[in-house]
């Protein structure tokens, strides 16, 4: 553990978007007046025809998505821990994810003036100008950006204090440490449980109706986890290579049922011989 700061760093998504909704107190307290009611609720409204807004939410959900896969949780504050090995392939593929929310983002923009003008006719007497940022300002409500960092070396100590102070210090950064790669252990064994758990449930409903992707699946997580093996776990090494022998055709899953039934029951086994991790 001493050594991780070597092995990984910390990456913390950080991202803005425009909600394009807005509480109208207005309405909200027509209605509490109509129901003779208090407190009952807010009234949120939406403020654009959200089309393009909708998309630049799809491409925000895709870049969590890849993050939290392509990574592993390390505390409680957001970050995530990212080895120094996975770390070329990771950026080059998160820039990809990056452009594409750019991209969305800069379609919203353009049709944002349009969609603030065509607003009254929709909402009539719920339409308020002040609700809307102005049109060369819409841009900025929009970010999106990666923050690296280093993970603390145990052995680094800058601190004016005592000894003892040091050695306590120490020794509470190495309980953390321990737990949070724990955590990040635990967050793989999950993956496998889920992943495999999948295939052995479809695999093993006679009537159940499966794509390519069950196989795929399991291909990128055989690709992944070696990389997200921080602490070189010979386990996690070993259910990987066990794995590979779901690596099938998945045709040949789909034709094959005696096949099928054998490919369930490696898969199966694979969740039985690491069961106690998971």
């Amino acid at each position: 553990m001493k050594d991780l700061s070597k092995k990984a760093v910390l990456v913390n998504l950080k991202m803005r978007i425009w909600s394009g909704k807005k509480d109208d107190r207005k309405v909200a307290s027509d209605i509490e007046l109509q129901h003779q009611a208090t407190n009952a609720g807010r009234y949120k409204k939406n403020l654009i025809n959200d089309t393009e807004l909708k998309e630049v939410y799809n491409r925000a959900q895709s870049v969590r998505k890849f993050v939290r896969e392509q990574t592993l949780p390390w505390g409680d504050n957001g970050a995530r821990i990212l080895p120094a090995i996975h770390h070329m392939s990771f950026m080059r593929d998160f820039q990809e994810e990056q452009f594409q929310f750019e991209d969305a983002v800069a379609t919203f923009v353009k049709a944002y003036p349009a969609r603030v003008k065509e607003a009254p006719g929709r909402l009539n007497g719920l339409f308020r100008a002040s609700d809307y940022p102005p049109a060369k300002n819409i841009h900025k409500k929009f970010q999106l950006r990666l923050d690296c960092e280093a993970i603390a070396d145990l052995n680094d100590f800058r601190l004016q204090v005592d000894e003892q102070e040091v050695i306590r210090l120490r020794e509470e950064m190495e309980k953390d440490y321990a737990q949070k790669i724990a955590d990040a252990t635990k967050d793989i064994w999950g993956r496998i449980k889920d992943t495999v758990g999948h295939m052995v449930d479809k695999l093993s409903d006679k009537k159940a109706r499966f794509h390519d992707s069950l196989v795929n699946n399991i291909r990128e997580l055989v690709d992944l986890l070696p990389k997200l093996n921080i602490t070189g776990d010979k386990d996690i090494d070993l259910a990987v290579a066990d794995m590979k022998k779901l690596l099938v055709d998945p045709d040949n899953l789909r034709r094959n049922k005696r096949f099928r039934s054998q490919t369930a029951k490696e898969a199966q086994a694979i969740l039985e011989k690491f069961g106690t991790y998971m």
